[in-house]
C-alpha cells in the first residue's frame, strides 16, 4: 500500500509516466518482503491452531487488494498506458485469484498448478523491476509493433510494455484455466 501511495505522489496517475529507477529497486524490495510475509503467516498460523475460515478470507481479501495495486503499479512501470489493454489485465489478474479463492472456500481446498503464478511468479515480478530500473521505464514505452489488428480504436501501435502485459495476462489467465 505504501509504494501504491508514494508512487502516484511522486509521478501523477498517469499509467504511462517516467518513474525514477531508485523506486523501481524499492519496489522489487517491499514487493519480495511482502511475498515472504504473506507466505510465512499461513503457516505460522496452521502451526499454532490459529487457522480459521475467517482468517482464510480476510488474507486472501487482503492479497485480492493487494493484486490490484500491484498491477496498476507493474501497468505504471511498464508504461501499458490508459486504454483495453490495462483493464483486461486487471480484471484478469482479479477474476483469476478470485475464482481460485472461491475454489478453495467452496470444495475446501486449493489445487495449484505445477506453475502458482502467485509464488513462483514472484521472481519473475522482481527480476523485472530491476531490470527495468536499470535501464529505466520509458524502454518499455518504445513501440514494438503494429496494433491495429487487435480492431480496438484507440490502439494503433504497441509498445513494448503492452506486448508484456498481454503475454502475461494470457500466460496466467491459461495457467489457471487449465489447471
Amino acid at each position: 500500500m505504501v509504494p501504491f501511495i508514494v508512487l502516484l505522489s511522486i509521478s501523477g496517475a498517469s499509467l504511462n509516466s517516467e518513474i525514477p529507477s531508485w523506486f523501481l529497486y524499492v519496489h522489487a524490495f517491499t514487493y519480495l518482503v511482502y511475498r515472504m510475509l504473506d507466505e510465512m503467516d499461513g503457516k505460522q498460523a496452521r502451526r499454532t491452531g490459529n487457522s480459521s475460515p475467517l482468517g482464510l478470507l480476510f488474507d486472501h481479501g487482503c492479497d485480492c487488494f493487494a493484486i490490484g495495486l500491484q498491477n496498476i503499479m507493474l501497468s505504471k512501470e511498464v508504461c501499458v498506458g490508459e486504454n483495453p489493454i490495462s483493464m483486461v489485465s486487471l480484471i484478469t489478474a482479479y477474476m483469476c485469484f478470485h475464482f481460485c479463492t472461491l475454489e478453495e472456500y467452496y470444495l475446501g481446498t486449493l489445487k495449484l498448478p505445477m506453475f502458482n503464478g502467485v509464488s513462483d511468479g514472484s521472481l519473475p515480478v522482481i527480476v523485472l523491476l530491476i531490470f527495468t530500473g536499470a535501464i529505466g521505464n520509458t524502454w518499455w514505452a518504445e513501440d514494438a509493433c503494429d496494433g491495429t489488428w487487435l480492431g480496438i480504436p484507440s490502439i494503433t501501435t504497441l509498445n513494448k510494455g503492452q506486448l508484456a502485459s498481454m503475454c502475461v495476462t494470457f500466460l496466467v489467465t491459461a495457467a489457471t484455466v487449465m489447471r
